[in-house]
């Protein structure tokens, strides 16, 4: 408030009001303009409060070395053959309440053009081949970080594999793996966070060709 020119000059004209006034033996005069100029602080003294609790100062922008985008159209797309690789987190760590799934799917293929699964189900016969696993992961509040679909049959690890998700509102991703005919029964996909905790899993069945 003190910084305030107009209360500087504002005083001045105040004092040589008040100069006539007093020469001029008007006293009432004297006192209504000291009241005034009195009263006008006070109102620029609020005033000002008011503006700096509705606006607080607004610290700089931080310059990040790298864009982060939310784009729903990328995707990561991982086609790997059955591996016993050990998880290695080179991202950093992210709580996986900062993750979500908007879906998981088994699907005997994937269409890369709509980013889509063909034929999925849960139930497949021993000669499918191949089966993919696509996975929309909201990660709209967390930087680029890794997750990991791991398939499991009947409790033992047969795939691990790592897919890097960036920020956005649906990452869709896929994984597949080959499916050993001998390997009839009961199967899990499990989505694991760069902390390894599971968020995410489905199940689906692998039966015998009459």
């Amino acid at each position: 408030m003190l910084n305030d020119p107009s209360i500087f000059y504002l005083g001045i004209v105040l004092l040589i009001l008040v100069s006539i006034a007093l020469y001029q033996r008007l006293y009432s005069l004297t006192g209504f303009l000291i009241a005034t100029y009195f009263m006008y602080i006070v109102i620029i003294y609020f005033s000002g409060t008011q503006r700096g609790e509705k606006n607080p100062p607004i610290d700089a922008p931080t310059n990040f070395s790298g864009n982060v985008q939310i784009d729903t159209t990328k995707e990561a797309c991982i086609d790997s053959a059955e591996t016993l690789e050990d998880i290695t987190v080179t991202t950093d760590s992210i709580p996986s309440e900062q993750l979500a799934l908007n879906y998981i799917t088994v699907a005997r293929n994937v269409d890369i053009k709509n980013r889509s699964a063909i034929d999925p189900g849960s139930v497949f016969p021993d000669s499918v081949g191949t089966l993919y696993c696509l996975s929309g992961i909201d990660n709209r509040n967390g930087g680029i970080q890794e997750i990991l679909h791991k398939w499991t049959y009947m409790g033992n690890t047969v795939a691990k594999v790592k897919i890097v998700v960036e920020q956005s509102i649906n990452w869709r991703c896929w994984s597949v793996v080959k499916i050993n005919p001998e390997r009839a029964g009961k199967w899990k996909i499990a989505i694991y966070d760069t902390n390894e905790i599971e968020f995410a899993s489905t199940t689906f069945h692998i039966i015998k060709s009459e």
